[in-house]
């Protein structure tokens, strides 16, 4: 298993794996990200791999 912050993270990839997963939403996007960015918000996306495969992966955002 492995887990990727912010590195070679592709936005496509991203969001398909998001869009694959009925409970996500929009607040899990790489636009969202990108949103809290231009509010000088820090973000990091993580993402886990087994076997080369994403199996998991989050926004997270610092807001103050």
């Amino acid at each position: 298993m492995e887990l990727t912050i912010n590195n070679n993270l592709d936005s496509k990839k991203w969001d398909d794996f998001i869009l694959s997963h009925p409970e996500a939403n929009i607040l899990q996007s790489w636009a969202w990200g990108e949103f809290q960015e231009s509010l000088d918000h820090k973000i990091w996306r993580f993402r886990v791999t087994e076997n080369d495969k994403t199996i998991a992966q989050l926004l997270a955002i610092r807001l103050s």
